[in-house]
């Protein structure tokens, strides 16, 4: 199954873009529309003035971790569209942000990772005072919850997570998390170990750590419990795959 992105269409003037529901985008003046779909549902996107840019799930996740989660929480609007708009203006900032990333997607100019996604951020954020934007990215992040869940983990290892933070910050409620992540085939505990697990390796791989480091870095505090679940995990006690690692 093909899951959801989300694009940022930049339509210069006078411009058009046709969705594969039949829903045709036009623009008088320079406008950005905001869609939910598959790539399939976007056609005939390869036209002068018509400018496609895609937001990977991990932006959105990240853009919805500065946002007050407070007021994230609170849009549970049902009849959600599948695309806004934000009309812009020649004298805005964002027009500057909006031409260097077409320019870079047009010509297969490199923009460093970390700039693309603060400047995919800004454009998201213009979005920001349309009732329906913050409904949409929820609607967006509802699939591969376990995508999630790996993204909050990894971005600080050695935090002691538990289901109670991580669905406050997927501003969902434990059971919804639970049921999920169950869809998909696993669960909480299971994605948390292999994050930690995954985490352990690629240290033991880079770096010479005491176990003792290694458990801290990766969320343990039990030292002996660490190694135990490593074993459980792998076949070998951290010293054992460390020194194999070595060898190779």
């Amino acid at each position: 199954m093909t899951s959801e992105t989300c694009f940022i269409v930049y339509l210069e003037n006078g411009c058009s873009i046709r969705l594969s529901n039949g829903v045709t985008l036009s623009s008088q003046n320079k406008e950005l529309f905001f869609i939910r779909g598959k790539w399939k549902d976007v056609l005939c996107y390869k036209s002068p003035g018509v400018h496609l840019l895609t937001i990977s799930r991990n932006i959105l996740c990240k853009f919805i971790q500065l946002l007050d989660v407070e007021l994230f929480q609170k849009y549970n609007s049902v009849d959600i569209p599948v695309y806004i708009t934000y009309s812009c203006s020649e004298g805005m900032d964002n027009i500057n942000v909006i031409t260097e990333l077409c320019v870079s997607n047009n010509n297969d100019a490199v923009i460093p990772s970390i700039r693309k996604q603060l400047l995919l951020m800004t454009l998201m954020s213009c979005f920001l005072e349309n009732r329906f934007f913050l409904p949409l990215l929820k609607m967006c992040l509802r699939k591969n919850m376990k995508e999630q869940v790996i993204i909050i983990v990894t971005g600080d290892i050695s935090e002691k997570w538990s289901i109670e933070k991580v669905a406050a910050r997927l501003c969902v409620s434990q059971s919804l998390l639970k049921k999920r992540l169950k869809n998909e085939n696993t669960s909480y505990s299971q994605v948390v170990l292999e994050c930690r697990m995954q985490k352990a390796r690629e240290l033991l791989s880079l770096q010479r750590l005491s176990v003792k480091q290694l458990a801290g870095l990766c969320g343990y505090r039990s030292v002996a419990y660490f190694i135990a679940v490593f074993k459980r995990y792998y076949g070998y006690t951290p010293c054992e795959y460390g020194a194999m690692n070595c060898c190779e």
